[in-house]
């Protein structure tokens, strides 16, 4: 599955995992955390009905929380998903500046060279080629060499 909701099979195996008490993937915890942080960094006055957050300023107030939370998800993975450093990437250069979103990028991108993305169409690949797994990582790589340009 690789349309808008593709995320969400590894969003709902966090949660599954985690109420069962068994470990959870790196990537998909990085995801989490992510989404975490910029539901937090964008909520507005209408999604305070539920109650979570009384205001827009205390759910700011806890972006730099999850950033952190996730930067030490990617941390204790030895930096081994690129697509985790561009979210939380992106998340960060609004909170912490561009400076922090500079360094993550230069860092995926050293990470996709070296895990081999912009390789994914080689023919030496091509059993590979047309899984949904090489579809992300092919996205992965344009992204980043799209940012990159």
């Amino acid at each position: 599955m690789c349309g808008p909701y593709s995320h969400l099979p590894s969003v709902e195996r966090v949660y599954a995992n985690l109420s069962l008490q068994q470990e959870v993937q790196p990537g998909h915890a990085i995801l989490v955390l992510s989404i975490i942080a910029a539901a937090t960094y964008s909520w507005a006055p209408s999604d305070g009905v539920n109650g979570v957050f009384s205001s827009p300023s205390d759910a700011n107030e806890q972006v730099s929380l999850w950033i952190t939370a996730a930067e030490d998800v990617l941390e204790a993975t030895s930096r081994k998903t690129a697509q985790g450093m561009i979210l939380i990437g992106f998340i960060a250069a609004h909170i912490h500046g561009l400076h922090r979103y500079r360094v993550l990028f230069a860092n995926a991108l050293v990470l996709a060279r070296d895990l081999g993305l912009h390789r994914i169409d080689h023919p030496l690949n091509s059993g590979k080629a047309s899984t949904s797994q090489a579809e992300i990582e092919r996205r992965v790589w344009w992204y980043l060499c799209a940012f990159d340009w």
